[in-house]
């Protein structure tokens, strides 16, 4: 999986789709995604977001030869969003079950303060909107997700970056 990353960005292409990822491509897909291919993705197994989030940082340190905080880094800059999706029981069918947005305020700082303000105000213990700290500095703020009934309910607006959203 390596060497096809590494071939399809000399293609230059304008998104970069990796499949499953289970093992250490997931480092390279995060040095691929952060080289300016917005829009890419990849599947990762997990009961989750945010337990894929960590498992991306799992399957990327396998190989990485970097802190544990470089690879939160590298997952920052390239994770925007994670849409869990789970199969539905005897129908063989899936729906979306969560969809979080991710943040770090050092991927904001100096070119959208007005994104890092925003953050910050969201993360006010007071304020009810279900934003959590996940790891270090990378904060999750949940769009959408599953009522009692089944039903998925908005919880939050996306909030747009200029050039992302």
């Amino acid at each position: 999986v390596k060497d096809l990353i590494r071939w399809t960005l000399r293609k230059r292409p304008d998104r970069i789709i990796v499949g499953e990822v289970r093992g250490g491509e997931a480092y390279y897909a995060l040095v691929a995604w952060n080289s300016g291919h917005e829009g890419s993705f990849c599947t990762i197994h997990a009961d989750n977001a945010a337990s894929a989030i960590d498992k991306l940082e799992q399957l990327a340190m396998e190989n990485a030869k970097l802190s544990e905080e470089a690879v939160r880094k590298l997952i920052a800059r390239a994770v925007d969003i994670v849409i869990q999706v789970e199969r539905v029981k005897g129908r063989g069918e899936r729906r979306v079950t969560e969809v979080v947005q991710v943040f770090h305020p050092r991927k904001y700082n100096r070119r959208f303060p007005e994104v890092v303000k925003r953050v910050k105000e969201l993360a006010d213990p007071k304020n009810e909107n279900g934003m959590y700290q996940f790891s270090g500095d990378l904060w999750l703020l949940p769009l959408y997700e599953r009522d009692a009934d089944g039903r998925l309910i908005k919880r939050n607006e996306l909030i747009p970056v200029q050039g992302k959203s």
